[in-house]
């Protein structure tokens, strides 16, 4: 069946048009043309992407079971995220197999929505942050060589001897591959980069920052032209200021949005003392262990508070993750691609989506 959309503001995945009149039936976009009478909506844009998710209110990854992964894709797409990825944090390696097992068996309980999952660990650096240390180590090859496809991100540390064979297994098994939660010198994160891993997991938090004599990773992010840098814009893990600065450094095609959203309403998770602060996850030590936001949410953070442009901003919930993750079938609305569509109010509140 054919549908029709029409809006005053249109973002197709790079650009900002006027008014404009969408064509798509069951699956993927048919046509896209301006449109001069009286429109419906005010803005339309592809449907959000997000790659670290670990959860939402009351649903977290580690812990699905039954129908919940279903109940979570639909929690997401409520807000506008019709596209994901189910992130797994740092674990002994025998409980992260048992995680990607049932993770894995879940994805089939959905039609559209995760992409599949985001191993944050447990190969990860001299910034921990809310992982466990004593389960972080050295990447173990044998182990990653038998990782199953659901695999499409992973984050590892590039301070390690055997980083850089790390990337290289990952990338020959479809894999991308994020740093984070590191302190490593220059030369180890350029070798990682030269080997192939090309984001960056949440600026900011978990890796060395910006100093006027002693670079970081942050630094080093910001200023590779090849490297995605993904941010937590909730305005908590990194400040409105902090924000716009990346914006202005960062070439608008080089930067995502991430949640970091966790289950924190879980009963597991909140038995392991996580709590709700001023809007952020904390550990009982007050480290910050997710956010509670959407990628929506992020948005609107972006432009009203840090006066981020609101196609910058919609390009790092939408074409730049998919570029980032190699995804041709979603991040944009042209003819042929996913009908993966949000519809904004004059707030950028996220009012219906259509997936």
């Amino acid at each position: 069946m054919i549908r029709t959309l029409t809006c005053q503001r249109f973002f197709d995945g790079e650009n900002l048009h006027g008014p404009s009149e969408i064509v798509f039936d069951e699956e993927k976009i048919v046509d896209v043309r301006q449109f001069a009478g009286e429109s419906n909506n005010y803005l339309v844009t592809p449907g959000f992407i997000d790659l670290q998710v670990n959860g939402f209110r009351q649903f977290h990854v580690c812990y699905i079971k039954d129908h919940e992964m279903h109940d979570l894709n639909m929690a997401l797409r409520s807000q506008g995220t019709t596209s994901w990825l189910a992130t797994l944090i740092t674990a002994p390696l025998d409980e992260l197999d048992h995680h990607i097992a049932i993770v894995t068996e879940s994805l089939a309980s959905i039609d559209h929505g995760c992409e599949g999952i985001h191993l944050e660990g447990p190969f990860l650096g001299g910034a921990n942050g809310a992982h466990n240390p004593k389960w972080m180590t050295p990447p173990d090859i044998d182990w990653i060589k038998r990782l199953p496809s659901s695999i499409r991100l992973m984050t590892i540390a590039p301070e390690h001897e055997e980083t850089v064979l790390a990337v290289a297994c990952l990338l020959e098994a479809g894999c991308r591959v994020s740093l984070g939660h590191t302190t490593a010198i220059q030369g180890e994160f350029m070798r990682a980069v030269d080997a192939g891993a090309h984001l960056v997991t949440h600026l900011f938090n978990g890796m060395s920052g910006v100093h006027h004599r002693d670079g970081g990773i942050a630094l080093w992010s910001l200023l590779h032209p090849q490297v995605f840098t993904c941010v937590i814009p909730d305005l908590l893990h990194v400040s409105k200021d902090a924000l716009s600065l990346a914006f202005r450094l960062k070439s608008s095609s080089k930067m995502i949005l991430v949640s970091d959203s966790i289950g924190w309403a879980h009963p597991e998770v909140m038995g392991q003392g996580v709590t709700l602060v001023d809007g952020v996850a904390r550990l009982s030590n007050g480290t910050i262990a997710g956010s509670s936001i959407s990628v929506a949410d992020g948005v609107r953070n972006c432009v009203v508070e840090a006066h981020i442009d609101l196609a910058d901003a919609l390009r790092a919930v939408t074409s730049t993750p998919a570029e980032a993750m190699g995804w041709h079938h979603v991040g944009r609305l042209r003819p042929g691609f996913r009908a993966n569509i949000n519809i904004l109010n004059e707030d950028l509140r996220v009012v219906e989506t259509i997936c």
